[in-house]
């Protein structure tokens, strides 16, 4: 059986992020979020799956003793109708045995559907990651990076350039 596991070495801290609050740490938590919820529906279906096993392991055990008492009373003897009981348990106990195979393969289903489901999110949070690391290091790379307040501050001070222009007009008429 497959089980997920958690890559450290994908996961993002708090100190690989951008200082900053940006969409892409939203979609980050969001991914990170929609991965765990896929990490408890797996573990649900696991439960399921395991519980289903150890039902049937003991359905297994069951039928094995009411066959094993049905020959020792034909052994022994014992009234048609005992035999008939005896026989009507034991079709009972394989009816309850074919259910619980039918309960297993369907928890075995949801279980690939849930791992499938985990492996497809995981990814999805990896490519955003991975873009945001990409994004990240861009934004290192650039020379005479300015901050974005000193960018702000520069675009209130500049007059916009509708009014310079009518200005300039108005000086050469």
């Amino acid at each position: 059986m497959i089980r997920p596991q958690q890559s450290n070495a994908t996961r993002t801290t708090p100190g690989q992020r951008p200082p900053r609050n940006s969409p892409l740490n939203a979609v980050v938590t969001v991914r990170e979020q929609q991965e765990q919820a896929a990490l408890q529906i797996y573990a649900a279906a696991t439960r399921e799956a395991e519980i289903g096993r150890q039902r049937l392991q003991g359905l297994a055990l069951e039928i094995q003793s009411a066959a094993t008492e049905f020959q020792q009373r034909i052994v022994r003897g014992c009234t048609a109708s005992e035999l008939a009981q005896l026989e009507d348990h034991c079709e009972r106990l394989q009816r309850r045995r074919i259910e619980c195979e039918r309960a297993i393969r369907f928890a075995e289903e949801a279980l690939k559907k849930a791992l499938s489901c985990w492996h497809s999110v995981r990814q999805s949070r990896e490519v955003v990651e991975k873009h945001l690391e990409n994004v990240k290091r861009q934004a290192e790379k650039r020379p005479g990076r300015k901050e974005p307040k000193a960018i702000d501050d520069q675009a209130v001070t500049r007059k916009p350039r509708r009014q310079r222009v009518s200005n300039e007009r108005r000086a050469a008429s």
